[in-house]
């Protein structure tokens, strides 16, 4: 079966490379885990006990209002979202070649490179789709997406880096949970669900990154999106003045596009071309 192959072995007469990897011990990971659990549940218990409220309808008073080509309208924002087509048809096609990959992948680390890969494409469609005619209806199919590449990517770090047991209920679980909370949004008009899961999954991915480290080369494929995204949230914010700072050339809605678009792709690279470490002590490692 494939959820039980191997990833890459280390063995100890392999040559010495300047990747090592210290596995924590069972109290530092046990400490660590319960950090996060912490983060987990204060964010969420703010979502909960914070006043209800709705989706702001200016919210979809974005600054491009251009039409262009083939009267497409708000056509930054609209045409910004390819980026996402790409990126998602390059993780799936990454998925089912295994040539492309240097590390056999377990099933679950498949299936949320998966869940990445459909998520993606699903915002390239379904942002695009929203931003035509922007509304509360239009915006859960761009939202409903979204949720799912932002799951995968909590997912598989929690899988990698904290425990592979963790792995195969992760990669259900969390998709799962995102998609009820922005249903949930959008059946109820109340936004503290989908707010709350969306900044629990910035904050314990970023928690993983920084807490645990990881089995894999490439690093840095984890750590650029996170930034990225950062950026991204915070050109949302600033789409009118970036607009206006750049004399109506881009909004900053369509850079955030761009900028998670370019996360989404940093991850399929580390994807494709990690390897294992080498364990400091020179112990035979294998992924579970």
């Amino acid at each position: 079966m494939a959820g039980k192959r191997k990833s890459c072995v280390h063995v100890q007469n392999i040559p010495s490379t300047t990747h090592e990897y210290i596995p924590l011990t069972q109290k530092q990971t046990l400490i660590r885990m319960g950090i996060l659990a912490v983060v987990a549940a204060a964010v969420m218990l703010v979502a909960l006990f914070v006043p209800s409220f709705r989706q702001p309808q200016q919210y979809h008073n974005f600054a491009d209002q251009r039409v262009c080509l083939l009267a497409v309208p708000h056509c930054g924002d609209v045409l910004s979202n390819i980026p996402f087509l790409f990126v998602g048809v390059s993780g799936w096609l990454l998925a089912f070649d295994k040539s492309k990959r240097r590390c056999v992948m377990t099933f679950w680390q498949w299936l949320a490179l998966m869940f990445l890969s459909i998520g993606l494409i699903g915002t390239a469609f379904g942002s695009a789709y929203y931003h035509w005619s922007p509304n509360d209806s239009r915006l859960l199919w761009d939202r409903i997406p979204m949720a799912i590449a932002l799951s995968a990517v909590l997912a598989g770090s929690v899988g990698e880096r904290v425990s592979g047991a963790f792995g195969p209920i992760m990669v259900i679980l969390v998709p799962l949970m995102g998609i009820i909370c922005t249903m949930w949004w959008r059946v109820t008009n109340d936004l503290r669900l989908y707010a709350g899961f969306q900044a629990a999954c910035v904050l314990l991915y970023g928690g993983v990154l920084c807490l645990f480290p990881s089995p894999y080369t490439h690093e840095y494929a984890g750590y650029i999106p996170l930034l990225l995204f950062a950026l991204a949230r915070l050109f949302e914010i600033l789409d009118h003045m970036t607009w206006l700072l750049t004399l109506h050339f881009v909004s900053g809605h369509t850079l955030k596009h761009l900028l998670a678009a370019a996360a989404g792709q940093f991850l399929v690279h580390g994807v494709q071309y990690r390897n294992l470490k080498k364990v400091a002590n020179s112990v035979t490692i294998q992924q579970h």
